[in-house]
């Protein structure tokens, strides 16, 4: 074999060794579906209440996926990160209940019902992302931390914020439908 072979070999062998490891190393993205069947709470982190029985992970990876009319009001009972929140067009209204801090990475909020869904916890948006309202409507009843950029995509229903909107992150708005900012002392970027 000459040198440059073996130089071309070894540097292929390098470049697919690098490519493992950085695929080892990737956060894989877990989808859970809620279904509420937990006989004793409506707890984000019992398992009963998530299809598989076992609760999200709770690291920004996890892909939550929201249908159905059974315990509408499940509690973030502890500080949770997941990528995205999303309500399929089966979703009774949702309202997920305070509890602590609920922090969403790229992935964003989606929903796809026609009903309205409600967010009573408090919201740390820690990646850049898009809110979409591909149906029904969002209500955003507590703080929202702006730790990151979020777009407001509002094509059909409306988006909503009573609490505070704070943080350094730009807030932008897209779509024919209406975005609200109630009682806020945001003053950051804003559409």
């Amino acid at each position: 074999m000459s040198k440059q072979h073996g130089r071309r070999i070894g540097g292929m062998m390098m470049s697919c060794g690098t490519a493992a490891t950085l695929l080892a190393i990737a956060p894989q993205t877990h989808a859970q579906t809620w279904h509420g069947a937990s006989v004793t709470t409506n707890n984000f982190n019992d398992g009963a209440n998530w299809v598989g029985g076992v609760a999200p992970v709770n690291n920004g990876t996890a892909n939550l996926i929201f249908g159905g009319t059974t315990r509408l009001s499940p509690v973030v009972n502890v500080a949770y990160d997941v990528n995205s929140v999303t309500f399929n067009n089966t979703a009774g209204a949702f309202n997920i209940s305070p509890g602590t801090i609920l922090a969403i990475r790229g992935g964003g909020i989606t929903n796809n019902d026609l009903t309205t869904q409600t967010f009573s916890c408090p919201i740390t948006v820690s990646a850049s992302q898009n809110w979409t309202t591909a149906s029904g409507s969002l209500t955003i009843n507590n703080n929202v931390a702006l730790n990151a950029n979020l777009t407001l995509n509002a094509p059909v229903g409306s988006i909503t914020f009573s609490g505070l909107v704070t943080g350094a992150g730009a807030l932008t708005k897209s779509g024919n439908s209406s975005a609200t900012i109630g009682n806020s002392s945001y003053s950051g970027p804003r559409w």
